[in-house]
């Protein structure tokens, strides 16, 4: 094994050139190297599967060079060569390096100083994607890794997936202690308990968004960079960024321009619903608009295989409907503010030849038994109380008539809840709506206007079920077939 780790040697000296190190031998077995008093490195050979194995770990890197030492391993071929680089902590376990040797080259070595080196040792530096959010009551903040300092590109591109993040966190508990939660999504994020307080009072206790990625118009957005040494520092960069104690933080203040800000979704207009249509063209060229395109329409009773009269591309023209559904402003498949709206919806075929198409244009594009469309609906529960009888009659019989639920089931049950300061014990009706995501604007809408509740709760619940219950929702609440 020796011989091996002689010759290893010797082609790693060799490599090293006209860098400066001094060598330290522990045994036959082992050579340790102190490169440029910048890098601590271990080589050690060892027999491990009837084969000769050198192991290069990187005990100790302060990363003011780069030596390119594991560049060097990974094309040494006359023998099995592992390299294990410094990261942030000495001593540092790995399932596949066996025990590290910063104990023993530290024992051995003691003029090498490790822990002192390591001690005065700032850390790797780092790059932050700051936000910067304020309700008026509080401000909070929160900080992305990221590659490299850039512009507001990156900064706008990294606070798409905030929300996601946030949810991420809340879901799996990534609570750090009472003043710091992770999240993870694109990137990864750490929250102080302002941002998490302003996001939940905002978007999900108000207005219960979905997972998305969100762009929030008012946020502040700004770069910073600090040396740290392990992921603790990372709240140590946020806690310092709050108290301005940082002199290297970019400042670059608004995230969206003003112009940008007109196309995207305000505080107050979070929770109105949109009805959108799909439109696709059958006498244009089918191949180039097959995905078609998004328009609005004030008219809820449009359905998939309607035909609509639209602008499109300065044209007008006449489409037909292949989707229907209302969305809310932050999950809409068009930003609002940019989207067209239908001119009309086409009544008949009388109506369709004074524009100048014929019915046959429309005949073969989707038929009644096209069994390759099939809408992706989601099955879902909701569940609201109130404590009038009549109220939940009402409720149940306009979601019914209306075919916005499959079968709405009203009972009786004693509830004791928290209002006004006061323990409130009554007799409550529970409503629960069996439905399809497409249904749900609209019956929510129908609850909250009947509804007596200052504040209503409305629950949804995905309805895990089997396939013969689903058809029968279908079967209940189609609409999206040719008449």
């Amino acid at each position: 094994m020796e011989e091996v780790l002689k010759k290893f040697i010797s082609k790693f000296e060799k490599y090293l050139g006209f860098n400066l190190y001094k060598k330290y031998q522990i045994s036959n077995q082992q050579y340790v190297y102190d490169i440029e008093k910048t890098d601590i490195i271990s080589i050690l050979v060892r027999e491990e599967n009837q084969r000769q194995h050198i192991i290069v770990e990187e005990i100790f890197s302060d990363k003011k060079q780069d030596f390119k030492i594991k560049g060097f391993c990974g094309r040494y071929v006359e023998c099995w060569v592992s390299y294990f680089p410094f990261y942030n902590k000495l001593g540092q376990d790995n399932p596949f390096l066996g025990e590290p040797q910063y104990k023993k080259v530290n024992q051995e070595i003691p003029e090498l100083n490790i822990d002192k080196r390591f001690e005065e040792w700032k850390g790797f530096y780092t790059c932050y994607a700051g936000f910067e959010l304020d309700s008026g009551e509080k401000r909070g903040y929160a900080l992305a890794k990221y590659s490299a300092i850039g512009g507001i590109n990156e900064l706008r591109e990294i606070s798409k997936y905030l929300i996601k993040a946030y949810i991420d966190g809340i879901e799996n508990n990534r609570y750090i202690n009472e003043e710091y939660m992770q999240g993870i999504s694109n990137f990864k994020f750490i929250f102080d308990r302002n941002m998490c307080e302003i996001l939940k009072e905002r978007y999900f206790t108000k207005f219960q968004m979905q997972p998305c990625e969100f762009k929030i118009f008012d946020m502040q957005a700004f770069w910073t960079s600090e040396c740290v040494k392990d992921e603790n520092d990372d709240y140590k960069v946020l806690d310092n960024l709050k108290k301005n104690k940082f002199k290297n933080t970019g400042v670059i203040g608004e995230l969206y321009t003003e112009n940008m800000q007109k196309y995207m979704p305000k505080l107050e207009g979070l929770n109105d619903d949109y009805f959108y249509l799909t439109v696709e063209f059958p006498t244009l060229d089918i191949y180039s608009y097959n995905d078609g395109y998004n328009y609005l329409s004030d008219d809820a009773s449009i359905k998939y295989g309607d035909k609509v009269f639209v602008n499109f591309n300065g044209t007008e023209t006449v489409g037909i409907v292949t989707n229907a559904k209302f969305y809310k402003v932050y999950n809409a498949p068009f930003p609002v503010a940019r989207t067209k709206k239908i001119i009309k919806k086409i009544e008949s075929d009388e109506e369709l030849i004074k524009l100048g198409f014929e019915p046959k244009d429309f005949e073969d594009y989707y038929d009644d038994d096209d069994e390759d469309f099939e809408p992706d609906y989601i099955y879902y529960i909701i569940t609201t109380f109130t404590d009038n009888k009549e109220i939940a009659n009402n409720i149940r019989s306009k979601l019914i008539n209306k075919k916005l639920a499959a079968s709405v089931n009203v009972s009786a049950i004693e509830s004791s809840y928290w209002w006004n300061n006061d323990i409130t014990s009554t007799i409550e009706y529970k409503i629960e709506i069996r439905t399809r995501d497409d249904k749900i604007c609209e019956v929510e809408k129908e609850i909250k206007e009947i509804h007596n509740y200052e504040l209503a709760e409305i629950d949804r619940d995905i309805l895990k079920t089997t396939e013969e219950i689903k058809n029968w929702i279908d079967d209940c609440l189609k609409n999206w077939k040719l008449s």
